[in-house]
């Protein structure tokens, strides 16, 4: 998911880390949908990055139950905001 922003990351050869390749760069694109593979730290780890692009779109957001009920509350209240989008999931700005 990161590729979608520019950035571009690789398993070691041990294949228990990732690592970046320390070339390419963030690029802050708008209206880019993170798949979330039914995986609430990928809502919840994505999230944030509206702060440098200005919106995010999540595919899953409500996986984010699985370990934090409140999460996009707890959010809102720090000032971003969320708006459901029908099927493309959750719109999170700031």
């Amino acid at each position: 998911e990161m590729k979608k922003f520019g950035v571009y990351l690789s398993y070691t050869d041990s294949g228990d880390l990732i690592e970046w390749d320390g070339k390419s760069s963030f690029t802050s694109k708008k209206d880019v949908l993170i798949e979330t593979y039914d995986d609430h730290r990928m809502a919840m780890g994505f999230a944030p990055v509206c702060l440098k692009t200005g919106e995010i779109r999540l595919s899953e957001p409500m996986v984010v139950t699985k370990s934090y009920p409140g999460y996009w509350e707890d959010l809102m209240k720090c000032g971003f905001e969320v708006e459901e989008v029908g099927e493309k999931g959750n719109k999170v700005t700031r």
